[in-house]
């Protein structure tokens, strides 16, 4: 006899034919349909349908909604789960969290929402029962590179050489120049050459090594 009007309700429809929420008419409460929806009005609540949704350009949903595909020319806010397309017309604003296997956006939409794109899904399957896909293996960028390590090792050994070899002609200049016969200039810059190659192969090499550890 009595009712409230301000209680949320959900309804149910077993029908095929397509339902529709008018311009000026507001709802509260949770849709459960087995045919295409229109919302052309305003729907604070839950849609669940195995068809389509459509919100005009006048409709603003504020929940969730699972369906196949769904066209949007209006507002929605919440989370939306559409297990094949999903078309945005220039006027649409969408915010929350999107999960959908096609995505059509026309130019001028507005969309700030969270995506899952590309996944086939069934309907009305949750985002958190998705499938994660693992990765492959990026290579190992710190394994040692032997080719890299055999021509700094040659290097090592041509500058060696380099050294002493320009050591030791200074040394012979400098006997020349100063006319010295016992050739001490040559003997001090040849082992001056020898001693400064030894310590630029040492540094090197403890460079090579720490390069090489993993």
């Amino acid at each position: 006899m009595f009712s409230d009007k301000n209680k949320p309700r959900d309804v149910v429809d077993m029908g095929g034919q397509p339902n529709r929420i008018g311009k000026n008419t507001k709802i509260k409460g949770d849709i459960v349909s087995e045919a295409d929806f229109r919302i052309d009005g305003k729907l604070d609540g839950n849609v669940k349908t195995s068809g389509k949704v459509v919100i005009g350009k006048d409709g603003y949903i504020h929940g969730k909604v699972e369906c196949v595909n769904a066209d949007i020319e209006g507002g929605f806010n919440g989370e939306l789960l559409v297990s094949d397309l999903l078309s945005l017309k220039s006027s649409a604003v969408i915010e929350g969290t999107v999960s959908v296997s096609k995505l059509a956006v026309e130019p001028g939409a507005t969309f700030n929402a969270s995506c899952v794109m590309g996944v086939k899904m069934e309907p009305y399957l949750a985002l958190n029962k998705l499938q994660l896909v693992e990765l492959p293996k990026l290579p190992n960028n710190n394994k040692p590179n032997h080719l890299k390590n055999a021509a700094m090792l040659s290097g090592i050994a041509f500058q060696m050489g380099a050294i002493i070899y320009l050591a030791h002609k200074g040394g012979v200049w400098l006997d020349g120049y100063y006319n010295i016969k016992n050739e001490i200039f040559t003997i001090i810059a040849t082992l001056s050459g020898v001693a400064i190659s030894i310590f630029a192969v040492v540094t090197q090499l403890k460079k090579l090594n720490s390069n090489g550890k993993p």
